[in-house]
């Protein structure tokens, strides 16, 4: 439900979904975190602080539309990005959709500046 109206910027079948939710978990287990309600899951993001040596990268973040705009997404990236800095990065970067304007006003309320595009990606970088 997360990407119903962000689509074109979703992974498409199951097998694909699973896939790169199992390498995101890989990646680094201890900057996957999840946010339950009530026994449901209602969002996660993956911090990645085997990115590179100076800079960890959040590769996905998901609140469940039905839960957005109760903190939920402001905990968990903040734990996201106290994660990061304790991993002793200086950075973190991050990608999003060009159309995702409430993602991008998200990330800038927290410092993250625009640093170039690729096809329909946007980086964003922060210094921590």
């Amino acid at each position: 439900r997360a990407y119903q109206d962000l689509k074109e910027y979703a992974e498409e079948g199951k097998e694909n979904i699973f896939k790169y939710l199992n390498w995101l978990y890989k990646q680094d287990k201890d900057g996957f975190l999840v946010a339950t309600l009530d026994n449901n899951i209602v969002g996660f993001i993956c911090a990645d602080k085997n990115w590179t040596k100076e800079r960890g990268e959040i590769h996905e973040f998901v609140v469940d539309p039905n839960y957005q705009n109760l903190g939920i997404g402001k905990l968990l990236f903040e734990k996201a990005l106290s994660y990061l800095k304790e991993s002793g990065k200086k950075y973190v970067g991050l990608w999003v959709g060009e159309k995702n304007i409430k993602a991008k006003n998200f990330y800038k309320k927290y410092g993250f500046e625009y640093k170039g595009k690729i096809k329909v990606w946007e980086k964003y970088l922060k210094k921590l």
